[in-house]
């Protein structure tokens, strides 16, 4: 498993943009790791 986290290591000027594009990918991924388990 995983632990996906923002609280460190983003700056406060990414723009949210940005974030929100990490988090749709993760949780992409994720979904495909729980699909062929």
């Amino acid at each position: 498993g995983h632990i996906f986290n923002l609280g460190h290591g983003i700056s406060q000027y990414t723009p949210p943009e940005h974030v929100k594009a990490l988090v749709s990918a993760v949780h992409a991924h994720s979904k495909r790791i729980r699909a062929t388990t």
